[in-house]
């Protein structure tokens, strides 16, 4: 899922040997246990690149082969409940609002 010229040449299988998909389910997701070694500002971005960009360009590159009454599934741990956001507060809030929009853009 990390390499998008995996994910162009899953596509382009799924496309050639199947002609659509009528599920796509997504699951993959990575984590840092607590003793980890890796400095956090790597850990944040492989986190976030894996679970968030990386889920991103398979559903880029593969929502295009699904059929017309295909379905989703987006599969995540506890740890990506909008509760697990803490911190000072107001701003833990306000994130956890901004998180839970419906019109949340990439950009945004």
């Amino acid at each position: 899922i990390d390499s998008l010229d995996s994910i162009k040449a899953f596509r382009k299988y799924l496309e050639s040997t199947h002609g659509g998909i009528d599920v796509l389910v997504n699951n993959a997701g990575t984590a840092y246990k607590n003793n980890a070694t890796e400095p956090f500002g790597e850990q944040a971005e492989n986190t976030v690149r894996v679970n968030f960009l990386a889920t991103l360009n398979v559903c880029n590159e593969l929502f295009p082969l699904l059929r017309k009454h295909a379905r989703v599934a987006h599969v995540s741990s506890s740890l990506g409940h909008l509760l697990k956001i803490n911190g000072q507060e107001p701003a833990a809030t306000e994130l956890r609002k901004r998180f839970s929009n419906p019109e949340a853009t990439v950009e945004q």
